[in-house]
């Protein structure tokens, strides 16, 4: 699926777009609240500085994702591929990182804002925390 087709659905209301391939895409800066992108192929994506909060990405893959800036509040990432993941300054208040393969080597959590985060181990980080 391209960028413009995921963004004419999108634009309709469609907030469903389970186990796509969006790999090598461009989305900097953009807003996709809401949106189900779970079991998708996000690799090698730029979703930098874009409004994700409540979005479900169970299972995908971010494979050298460039998350750098994105609000990802209360988005659900359990169970994602998150090996080079970008997350630097990334707003994580809320996020789910259960059973998130490759947490540990994510590319860059400087600045990220953690808060009532769920991490990969089951614990969670209660009170506002900037990964330094």
């Amino acid at each position: 699926m391209t960028r413009e087709e995921l963004f004419e659905r999108y634009a309709t209301g469609e907030r469903s777009f389970i186990k796509i391939d969006l790999s090598g895409t461009q989305f900097g800066g953009l807003s996709i609240t809401g949106i189900d992108l779970s079991g998708s192929n996000l690799t090698e994506v730029n979703l930098s500085e874009v409004a994700l909060y409540g979005a479900n990405l169970t299972g995908a893959n971010l494979f050298y994702c460039d998350l750098t800036g994105a609000n990802l509040s209360g988005a659900n990432l359990s169970g994602a591929n998150l090996q080079c993941t970008n997350l630097r300054c990334a707003d994580l208040r809320e996020v789910n990182f259960r059973d998130a393969r490759n947490y540990k080597q994510v590319a860059d959590l400087l600045a990220a804002f953690f808060f009532n985060t769920i991490l990969d181990d089951g614990s969670i980080i209660e009170g506002p925390k900037f990964y330094e």
